[in-house]
């Protein structure tokens, strides 16, 4: 099954959260289960945009002695022909036509008494933010299946919509295999240290999916089922190791046990191709991973944003294009390969062909990773080809594609 073919039966094959009520600031990484709408117009009342004058008809303007600032306390109606003082965001007082910024004001007399005039070379314009200049209420701000972000809050709260309906972020609970896993203490032969517990929460929040704990088992298929089954408070479960078919292999019993349906069972590319993705039954969705840690991460940044999407019904993000600076290190491949990507200060991109799996020191000081499709025919020597290439800005956690220019257009 191709990456494509993958991703698209995990939307296809998995149902999403029921959706519920809940406070935006507190939820950040959720999607919208509903539209967010305004809960009121923004601004509520005319306000004054900059620090300046608010004044009645045209000038000259005799002053008044008081001045207007921003909060619930509003001055008295401005007659014809008078001004006052008005601060930014303050609210403009009845019977005024205009806001006039400072800069655009010289101080005059009438009368003999203080005034100002509209400068002669200043241009004529309003500085007043008028009632809904922003927006009406009931206007939409973000669809449905939209992610809830840091402005998304923000926007939320000046709207007066601190609460909406939800679905996420999801929550996760990490299963280590192996028996030469080990944690801490000193390294006896055959062990190897585990070093993607420390880290793979952090990637998890990154996708929008919280930790809820990591735990450790040995290659033993009744302890993976528990806590599989087990799990009625988290809606993924990501299970690291065991995923092929070896003496040590236990997770397809552990799944078979649990009674889990098999919705992905193996991609087409490397590494992370023993990836594996199943339901339990009423209960969460179980991403298997490659117990290789680059593999392990490069399966969970293929697979996991899908199960978020479908889990949210969130709205797919688009990719980006570019192009891969040079290919000629690119060997021949019958499948999609996964490297570490690094962009270049021209807006290209150059990625690593010979990242090892065993750890993740090919990512250090990259950008992204790049999905390279299968390459059967290397190009000619005397050509020099660029690539058509899917890459997302965002650091590490997503991923690109590229194909070949001359196939594509």
């Amino acid at each position: 099954m191709s990456v494509e073919d993958a991703r698209s039966t995990i939307r296809q094959s998995v149902q999403p959260l029921p959706a519920r009520r809940a406070h935006l600031a507190d939820n950040i990484g959720a999607t919208l289960a509903e539209p967010l709408c305004t809960s009121t117009a923004l601004p509520l009342v005319d306000v004054s945009a900059m620090d300046g004058y608010a004044v009645r008809g045209n000038g000259p303007w005799i002053l008044r002695p008081d001045i207007q600032v921003a909060g619930p306390t509003l001055a008295g109606p401005l007659r014809q022909g008078e001004a006052i003082r008005i601060g930014t965001g303050a609210r403009v007082p009845a019977g005024s036509t205009t806001v006039i910024r400072d800069e655009y004001v010289t101080a005059t007399t009438i009368s003999g008494k203080p005034g100002v005039a509209h400068r002669p070379d200043a241009p004529i314009r309003d500085d007043t933010r008028r009632r809904g200049e922003n927006w009406p209420c009931g206007a939409e701000l973000a669809p449905s299946g939209h992610r809830v972000s840091l402005a998304l809050v923000s926007a939320a709260v000046s709207a007066e919509t601190p609460t909406a309906e939800l679905r996420g972020p999801l929550r996760a609970r990490v299963i280590l295999t192996g028996n030469e896993i080990r944690t801490e203490g000193g390294l006896a032969p055959g062990q190897t240290r585990d070093s993607l517990g420390p880290v793979l929460p952090h990637y998890l929040r990154a996708l929008d999916i919280t930790c809820a704990e990591v735990t450790h088992v040995p290659d033993r298929s009744d302890q993976i089922c528990d806590l599989i089954t087990a799990t009625d408070t988290v809606d993924l479960v990501v299970v690291v190791g065991a995923t092929r078919h070896g003496p040590a292999d236990h997770l397809r019993r552990a799944l078979q046990a649990a009674r889990a349906d098999t919705i992905v069972d193996g991609v087409s590319c490397r590494p992370a191709g023993s990836q594996l993705t199943a339901q339990v039954p009423g209960g969460p969705i179980v991403l298997c991973l490659p117990g290789n840690p680059y593999a392990a991460l490069a399966a969970l940044l293929i697979t996991a944003p899908t199960i978020v999407d479908a889990l949210t019904s969130r709205i797919p993000r688009t990719p980006t294009l570019g192009h891969i600076a040079e290919t000629r290190d690119l060997a021949r491949s019958d499948t999609t390969r996964i490297l570490p990507a690094t962009r270049r200060p021209d807006g290209n991109w150059d990625v690593d062909s010979k990242v090892r799996t065993p750890h993740l020191a090919g990512l250090i000081a990259r950008d992204a990773l790049a999905l390279v499709p299968p390459r059967p025919d290397p190009p000619p020597a005397h050509r020099t080809h660029r690539h058509r290439t899917v890459v997302d800005p965002d650091p590490i956690r997503h991923l690109a594609c590229w194909r070949r220019r001359d196939q594509s257009g």
